[in-house]
């Protein structure tokens, strides 16, 4: 977004689960394998499928072809945090995503990123 609309996209604020501006290993091995494969940057969304597959087919190696024994997997996931390429996640009883929100601003073409009180907001 900051490169396509250039000097348009300074001061505009965006949420997300997920931090652009991390650089651990799991991030950047995600990003290198995924540039080299598709030819583009990652987006969230590819890195959230990238992780959302990871788990089922973890589930599924481990219990078959069994919706009930899949679930039953997946539901270990509950009120703990996962580590994944889209960084670390905390999944609620239904399995959505209720990690803490992550808010990002652009400032000098760059993304400025933290929550909502380093960034000079309050809630």
């Amino acid at each position: 977004m900051v490169q396509t609309a250039g000097p348009a996209a300074e001061g505009v604020f965006a949420i997300s689960v997920l931090d652009p501006t991390r650089m651990d290993p799991k991030w950047r091995i995600f990003q290198q394998n995924y540039r080299r494969r598709f030819d583009e940057v990652a987006s969230p969304n590819a890195a959230y499928a990238y992780d959302g597959m990871t788990l089922l087919i973890a589930a599924i190696e481990e219990a078959g072809l069994n919706r009930g024994r899949i679930m039953d997997l997946l539901r270990k996931y509950q009120f703990k945090e996962y580590q994944g390429g889209a960084g670390p996640m905390q999944f609620g009883s239904d399995l959505s995503n209720i990690s803490p929100l992550i808010v990002s601003r652009v400032e000098g073409g760059d993304l400025s990123t933290g929550h909502l009180g380093t960034l000079g907001l309050h809630p």
